[in-house]
């Protein structure tokens, strides 16, 4: 009697199975699948447009969630250490994430063209240099 846990990649009788694939890698397919819905949302028109501008808000909620959770689990990690940091550290700290994510809310409104895209990244970089000059500050030791 055959045992039933040995019959991976065998039919019933024993005989090995013919697998019938292309064997496309899997970058190549999942390529062509990005072009397929590309191609049906651009032969769509204007509705691919709303529906291109309802996904993006989707995705800057998301974006924006993401940002959240991570800020949220880094606070959690680091509540001993932001209640050691001196009061004015700690509030510049909160005052560069509070603006960091207000520029990233707001860009929808305001970045427009190259020059006030810059402007956001050069926002970005600037708090983001911020906040860990901050918490450097906050780790040196005074002796």
């Amino acid at each position: 009697m055959a045992r039933l846990g040995r019959t991976r990649g065998r039919d019933w009788s024993g005989r090995r199975r013919q697998r019938r694939s292309f064997n496309i890698p899997p970058l190549v397919r999942n390529l062509l699948i990005l072009a397929a819905i590309a191609a049906v949302i651009t032969a769509t028109g204007e509705a691919s447009a709303r529906l291109l501008s309802a996904i993006l808000i989707v995705a800057n909620l998301a974006l924006f969630g993401a940002m959240l959770y991570f800020g949220y689990t880094i606070w959690r990690q680091n509540r001993g250490t932001f209640d050691l940091m001196e009061p004015r550290l700690r509030y510049a700290l909160y005052g560069c994430s509070i603006a960091i994510a207000l520029v990233v809310l707001t860009a929808p409104l305001w970045v427009r063209g190259f020059a006030s895209s810059a402007v956001f990244f050069l926002l970005l970089a600037g708090l983001g240099f911020a906040i860990w000059r901050l918490w450097q500050e906050s780790r040196r030791y005074y002796y």
